[in-house]
């Protein structure tokens, strides 16, 4: 036998020791020699499950949305790792024995995953559905319907077309061509423009997205018209400007270049993705036609505050687009925190400002009364506005300065007190050496990623090098924003 795997005794008694076959031999003591032998096989004790659990216990699905859930079975080692789903209203979400939940109509309902091998053990997670109920596209027609005849080098052909039912939850299409040696479509927004490359027939087929295998194809012969030149199909596509920024009510023009220089047919399309931000046109004398040669451009005027996308499509190749960023920002005036009045709070140096031994220098100003919080902005002597963290120690103002040349500094602090008055004391700064101006500033410093920006004075530039340590202190950014416009004004 093996013993690893079991054993037995003399009265025939066999006990399992180990995973695994062993054989059992039993041989008879009357001298006849005779020999029994049984196969014996040990398994493993069964590992039984103790918990299930899902990776989401809530799930905000719009209609037609779906959501992949994952169970897991403990312990991982588990002889039955299966797991059983349900939906607890199957009108609201559906969900496959794979855990995919999918939303149906708005409401909620619960989830289940049941253990396979312990159906007492359960997970649930709840699903809110909202939205209305998903419609399918059932139909999809094109216009023009019947055949098209095409000659290389004509202006592109526009084909619409019109998703059915009129409420169907998605009616977006996608555009292909057969044979795009003989014709490419290109599609600008919903619809496709057909571009005759070379003679031949191709069929263009237009697919609905919202539905299933809905679909409408298009005959197009494209005639041999003497010995053409070769079709030169476009391969790029670039905007000058790449990206604009504007405010509402502004209008500016973007030109687009297209490589090669000698492509047959540059034709532009136009589409913005956010009509609402932005509209776009296509620069030219008919701007009724949908598309434009590539050296009108295009006309883009700015709606309301927002981002949108102004998409340049190239009729003369194959789905060659080039993006164009667009800020529309807000032209509405800043928002001013009220008048306070100043308080009573002064403040003088500790000593001497600029020690011996150089810059940068840490130093202190005492005031005459506790602070809660305090605002330094210090102006240069080329006028640009700088913020400096400061630390309140009671009575003291402690900040980090390095002035980038010689020259007056100008140092105005806001300083609030624990009952929330106002006070708004300055000091001047004299920092020495050849002169008392600065010379031309260099590049600015950039501020560590927790400071605010800059802040510069109406008509004067930022100053260059050196400054104040970064941070907000114990005033947010608004606050700090809020303060300045009410000194400033």
């Amino acid at each position: 036998g093996t013993p690893a795997v079991a054993t037995v005794n003399q009265d025939g008694l066999v006990t399992a020791v180990a995973a695994g076959t062993a054989t059992i031999r039993a041989k008879a003591l009357d001298g006849s020699g005779v020999v029994g032998t049984a196969s014996v096989t040990v398994t493993n004790p069964p590992v039984p499950v103790s918990g299930i659990t899902l990776d989401r216990a809530h799930l905000n699905l719009t209609v037609g949305a779906s959501f992949q859930l994952t169970a897991t079975i403990a312990p991982d080692n588990a002889d039955n790792q299966g797991v059983l789903w349900s939906a607890a209203d199957t009108a609201v979400a559906g969900v496959s024995q794979n855990g995919l939940v999918s939303a149906l109509a708005a409401g909620t309902t619960t989830i289940t995953a049941k253990a396979a091998g312990d159906q007492t053990k359960t997970a649930q997670a709840t699903v809110n559905v909202t939205g209305s109920a998903y419609v399918p596209a059932t139909g999809l027609t094109l216009n023009p319907s019947g055949p098209l005849s095409l000659k290389a080098g004509d202006p592109a052909k526009i084909i619409a077309p019109t998703v059915t039912p009129a409420n169907a939850s998605n009616k977006a299409v996608s555009w292909e061509s057969s044979q795009p040696a003989v014709a490419t479509v290109a599609q600008v927004g919903q619809n496709g423009y057909v571009t005759a490359v070379s003679a031949g027939t191709t069929h263009i087929t237009a697919k609905a997205l919202g539905g299933s295998n809905v679909s409408a194809t298009i005959t197009v012969t494209v005639a041999q018209d003497g010995t053409p030149a070769p079709f030169v199909g476009v391969e790029t596509i670039s905007a000058s400007p790449p990206s604009l920024t504007m405010k509402p009510g502004e209008t500016k023009t973007i030109q687009t270049s297209l490589s090669p220089e000698d492509a047959t047919n540059t034709e532009v399309a136009w589409e913005s993705n956010n009509p609402a931000v932005a509209t776009v046109k296509a620069n030219a004398a008919n701007v009724s036609a949908a598309a434009a040669d590539s050296s009108a451009g295009a006309v883009v005027t700015a709606v309301s505050a927002g981002r949108a996308v102004v998409t340049a499509t190239a009729l003369g190749g194959n789905n060659v687009k080039v993006a164009i960023p667009v800020t529309v920002e807000s032209d509405a005036p800043p928002v001013q925190i009220p008048t306070l009045p100043p308080g009573d709070i002064t403040v003088d140096f500790i000593g001497s400002p600029v020690p011996a031994g150089g810059l940068p220098f840490t130093t202190s100003v005492r005031a005459t009364a506790p602070v809660a919080n305090a605002i330094l902005l210090v102006t240069y002597p080329d006028g640009s506005v700088h913020f400096c963290e400061t630390r309140v120690e009671g009575a003291t103002l402690v900040f980090t300065f390095t002035p980038p040349a010689a020259g007056t500094y100008l140092l105005d602090f806001t300083l609030i007190d624990a009952e929330g008055k106002l006070s708004e004391p300055s000091l001047t700064l004299v920092v020495p050496g050849s002169s008392t101006t600065s010379p031309p500033p260099s590049a600015p410093s950039t501020p560590p990623p927790a400071s605010p920006p800059t802040t510069t004075k109406p008509g004067t530039s930022q100053g260059g090098g050196g400054g104040c340590n970064g941070g907000m202190g114990a005033l947010s950014a608004l606050l700090l924003a809020g303060l300045f416009l009410y000194r400033r004004r």
